[in-house]
């Protein structure tokens, strides 16, 4: 069967579930580095020549190449330490000029489509002695929607990674998995618990990681289309400590991934018209190359287990590691026999996640 239309949600993102009051927030004694923002010195949520001249000024009035002591909660001396190196130097107001003269100044982080993939990284703190630390930032997406076949759309992903380590999530849904994910038909996803939502402001809760006072976050645009003038940008906002909170929860939201089932006889099938395919929880790496989204079917009439998804047309090289099996005429297929249980679903139901594994040749565009 070939099950093309995907779940597009027209009325906006789907956030009820993940709202929650947030509350004021307490900065912990922290380090000479902007939490939120690195290249951020003076705090005002825009990296421009000030931030700069302001480490300049700072060398100018305590010597260059300064260490620098533990930060008191009250000061009001600016995050000198760009790079986080514990001192003061001429490399921090340069880390800053760099920054400008390959993306421009301005409030956050801007991305654009490039190719199939396209992401930027900037460090943020981590880590408490007591209480919740909160990561809070917005987020401004312009996705090209001249493309209206497409079944997929434009993604755009934020990952929480290890320094040095983008392939290790630290903050996430499950091993490998963004953090939050927002898609071009406005769906957005969550780790629910750990990520809040008022008025379009994001909270993430950082508490989790104690073993290292630095992570990555990363912004990944994926383009699953044949557009190609998409864009966002990241504005981050603030990372503080309350100190007399709990850290929140995980829960989980999907049911367990069924596992693909064995290959079947696709001339016994047909096509099920009733039927609807939906992609979630979708990340890609490009260090592995390995393409990954959980598969889940619903339908408006009854859907029995004989029931397989096809993917025809793949680029050259692009190979699905999880297939059931593969058609000589229609391509890789999955059979969902065991996502849909014993007796199928009836109509209205959805069936079990299927875990999907793509593996994608460099430079290769998967749409």
């Amino acid at each position: 069967m070939k099950l093309s239309k995907k779940r597009f949600r027209k009325d906006g993102r789907k956030r009820l579930s993940r709202v929650e009051k947030l509350e004021d927030r307490y900065l912990l004694m922290a380090d000479w580095r902007s939490p939120a923002n690195p290249f951020d010195v003076n705090q005002d949520i825009t990296v421009t020549a000030l931030d700069a001249l302001v480490v300049i000024n700072f060398l100018g009035r305590i010597g260059s190449n300064s260490a620098l002591g533990p930060r008191p909660e009250s000061s009001d001396e600016p995050f000198v330490d760009v790079n986080g190196d514990g001192s003061a130097t001429a490399l921090d107001a340069l880390d800053v000029i760099n920054l400008i003269n390959r993306h421009g100044t301005g409030k956050g982080f801007a991305i654009s489509e490039s190719g199939f993939d396209s992401s930027r990284s900037f460090s943020i703190t981590s880590g408490q002695l007591t209480g919740q630390r909160n990561f809070r930032f917005r987020i401004d997406t312009a996705f090209d929607r001249t493309d209206t076949e497409t079944n997929i759309g434009d993604l755009v992903n934020i990952y929480l990674v290890s320094q040095g380590d983008p392939t290790t999530t630290r903050v996430d849904r499950g091993s490998g998995t963004a953090i939050a994910s927002f898609h071009e038909d406005g769906t957005f996803e969550s780790a629910l618990g750990l990520v809040s939502v008022s008025n379009d402001t994001y909270d993430i809760d950082l508490s989790s990681v104690t073993d290292t006072d630095t992570i990555e976050l990363v912004i990944q645009y994926l383009n699953q289309d044949v557009d190609g003038n998409g864009a966002a940008r990241i504005i981050p906002l603030s990372n503080q400590v309350k100190p007399n909170h709990s850290p929140r929860s995980f829960f989980a939201t999907s049911a367990t991934n069924a596992q693909p089932s064995p290959a079947v006889d696709l001339s016994t099938l047909s096509e099920a018209t009733d039927a609807e395919t939906h992609f979630e929880n979708i990340r890609f790496s490009r260090e592995t190359g390995k393409y990954k989204a959980d598969l889940f079917v619903s339908s408006t009439a009854s859907l029995g287990r004989q029931t397989v998804v096809v993917f025809p047309g793949l680029a050259d090289g692009v190979q699905l590691i999880t297939a059931s099996g593969v058609s000589s005429t229609q391509g890789p297929y999955v059979n969902l026999a065991e996502a849909l249980g014993s007796g199928g679903i009836v109509a209205g139901e959805e069936s079990a996640r299927t875990a999907l594994e793509f593996q994608l040749p460099a430079g290769v565009t998967f749409q």
